[in-house]
């Protein structure tokens, strides 16, 4: 990429953030219903890339990871949330609202695969050549299947 492209792409950052504030505001009266509250971290990596991850925090579960990661000690002060289905599925729609602002402007991301669109985002020759390797490398589908946008069911 050129450092004429890569201006214009660092300069849209500011354009995104505000789209991302919209979207909030916009949806402000659901999000304090569910008590979704959110934050940002920015990140540069010199003059190449501004990052900026929107992240929810609401009330719900903790995840097996938050076991593992927690002090058994600690974790065991703490109150354990019960599941909250209705506002998780709200900050699932969120965050898909946040990735098509994103993808609006080109963005890159490193959240692929889950959260973000990979193999839908690419072109019918990157698709075929994709399609390809994981034939290769995966014939039965078991690696992550679902992930990065392959099919979930694995192959005969």
């Amino acid at each position: 990429m050129g450092s004429g492209a890569r201006r214009r792409l660092l300069s849209t950052a500011p354009a995104i953030f505000a789209e991302i504030e919209a979207l909030y505001a916009a949806r402000k009266t659901e999000m304090e219903a569910h008590e979704i509250s959110t934050g940002y971290l920015f990140t540069t990596m010199a003059t190449n890339a501004i990052i900026i991850e929107p992240v929810f925090f609401w009330p719900t579960g903790w995840r097996p990871v938050h076991e593992s990661a927690v002090e058994p000690a600690h974790l065991a002060r703490l109150t354990q949330r019960p599941e909250n289905p209705a506002a998780t599925a709200l900050v699932t729609e969120l965050r898909k609202e946040v990735v098509a602002i994103f993808a609006r402007y080109g963005s890159g991301h490193f959240h692929i695969g889950r959260t973000r669109p990979y193999r839908e985002s690419r072109d019918a020759l990157t698709k075929s050549l994709l399609d390809a390797i994981k034939l290769v490398m995966d014939p039965h589908g078991i690696f992550n299947p679902g992930v990065l946008g392959f099919p979930p069911e694995p192959r005969p």
